[in-house]
């Protein structure tokens, strides 16, 4: 059995060759196939062709245009021949830029360049050679729209580009957008990208024009403006926004917002009651639960922890009694106790750096010999208030490493004197006067015995030295023979 296509006036017939095993089975076709399929291959093309827009296309011609232009002129090796033949020279220089828009219409035919020998290098030095009127570079996106132009290239006409033609174009390309962002951060590129949006002042301007006109298309041309107007400056964008669900309801906007208002405002104060409620029951169970916890485990509560601070700060002078001048009590009773910041001896509390201080806040240690130091150091100074040095620490001075520094060699020293008054079973925290003091020193003075000559052979009077160098000389002592 035998199929063809071959036209016959009658339809589905069969017909007899002589070979009764043989059949020619007729099949019918339109006689206006051929233009049906001239039209077929011209739309398959236009759906090609409409995969770039037509603003691109253009944008791509002229790159091709003016990239082939410089092919001819610097590596017309890459051109071929016969599109070459194709062309129109003025003045036998240079093509014409028609021609070359001519030639480029036969695409897929008459390739404009050797496209198997095109290197990256051939493209980015037209790239380089693109400069703006200062001899700088372009926006980075200029040179980007180039190369996407030279991709459309290879597929108009139907070539496929080598994967390393396009690494090495994305490697070109990266450091061309390295050198150009060098350029920018040096100042001598500039920094706009992009178009520039529609300024403030001149959509005041058009607002103002539109509310001005009587026409009604204004309200919604102001409407459109008014959600749209920052992106003025790419007006394509604008028409793509979604504005359906945008109607007039007749109420004026701000009774809608001071309606929402009113509600997130009871709805956050009912949130911060809620908040309250929840605190004030955690804080009474933990509390009760604490309290359970110290009365099983026979522990101090919160009241007996109050009293034990009280008597603490009683037995140290940091509180006393005062009554209060506008109040009479009876006879036998005894004031309420009131915290003030005077010791038992008129030492006063100093309030600075966030705490409270048995010292103020500029204070100066002790200068002059070693039994004045001394006298410091068990009586204080009563002539400013303060209270003995002794209960001098050192986070009652300010940062100052070389105070820090003095009070330890302070401490070092009438540290050797107490330890010798320890020794002669002397309490030191009991002494009260300076005459107290001075006879206690006198007693345990030996302990800091100075040689009777300097190094330099030079007589000392030890009762005259300051207790600084008091201090270094016994330093140096003591580590002589191992201490310190």
């Amino acid at each position: 059995m035998e199929i063809t296509g071959q036209p016959s006036g009658d339809q589905n017939k069969e017909v007899s060759n002589g070979h009764s095993d043989s059949l020619l089975l007729v099949l019918p076709m339109a006689t206006n196939d051929a233009s049906n399929l001239a039209e077929l291959d011209e739309e398959v093309a236009l759906t090609r062709a409409s995969t770039i827009a037509t603003k691109s296309r253009a944008s791509y011609l002229n790159s091709t245009v003016r990239m082939l232009t410089w092919m001819l002129r610097h590596k017309p090796l890459l051109v071929p021949r016969p599109f070459r033949d194709a062309l129109r020279f003025e003045n036998g220089a240079e093509a014409t830029k028609t021609s070359i828009l001519t030639a480029l219409s036969s695409a897929p035919e008459n390739p404009p360049l050797l496209f198997n020998d095109v290197k990256a290098a051939d493209f980015l030095a037209w790239i380089l050679s693109m400069k703006n009127k200062s001899g700088g570079y372009h926006s980075f996106s200029t040179y980007a729209g180039h190369r996407s132009a030279f991709y459309n290239l290879f597929r108009d006409y139907h070539c496929t580009m080598t994967s390393q033609l396009e690494r090495e174009l994305s490697c070109h390309f990266k450091g061309l957008q390295h050198r150009i962002a060098g350029a920018i951060s040096s100042g001598d590129g500039s920094i706009k990208v992009g178009k520039d949006p529609m300024t403030f002042g001149l959509y005041r301007r058009i607002a103002e024009e539109m509310m001005k006109s009587s026409s009604r298309d204004m309200v919604f041309a102001r409407t459109f403006l008014l959600v749209s107007w920052n992106l003025m400056a790419r007006a394509a964008n604008t028409v793509s926004l979604c504005y359906d669900n945008i109607s007039a309801t007749g109420i004026p906007p701000h009774v809608v917002l001071l309606s929402e208002f009113r509600s997130l405002k009871a709805a956050f104060e009912k949130q911060q009651v809620d908040q309250q409620n929840v605190v004030n029951e955690v804080v009474a169970g933990v509390r009760l639960a604490l309290e359970d916890a110290v009365d099983i485990r026979n522990t101090p509560n919160s009241n007996q922890i109050a009293t034990t601070v009280i008597d603490c700060l009683h037995r140290e002078g940091y509180v006393r009694q005062r009554p209060d001048e506008d109040e009479n009590y009876a006879p036998g009773v005894a004031p309420v106790a009131t915290t003030v910041h005077q010791t038992s001896n008129n030492f006063s509390l100093y309030t600075w750096g966030g705490g409270f201080h048995a010292f103020p806040e500029d204070v100066a240690l002790p200068e002059g010999t070693t039994e004045q130091a001394w006298v410091f150091w068990c009586c204080g100074d009563p002539a400013r208030s303060l209270p003995p040095f002794r209960r001098l620490k050192s986070v009652d001075l300010r940062e100052k490493k070389h105070k820090k520094k003095r009070l330890s060699d302070l401490k070092f020293l009438m540290g050797l004197v107490e330890e010798r008054a320890s020794a002669l079973n002397i309490d030191t925290r009991t002494l009260t006067t300076i005459e107290e003091a001075v006879e206690v020193f006198r007693r345990c003075e030996d302990v800091l015995e100075m040689p009777d000559e300097t190094p330099n052979a030079r007589k000392r009077r030890s009762n005259q030295l300051v207790w600084q160098t008091v201090t270094s000389i016994m330093s140096k002592r003591l580590k002589s023979v191992g201490h310190r």
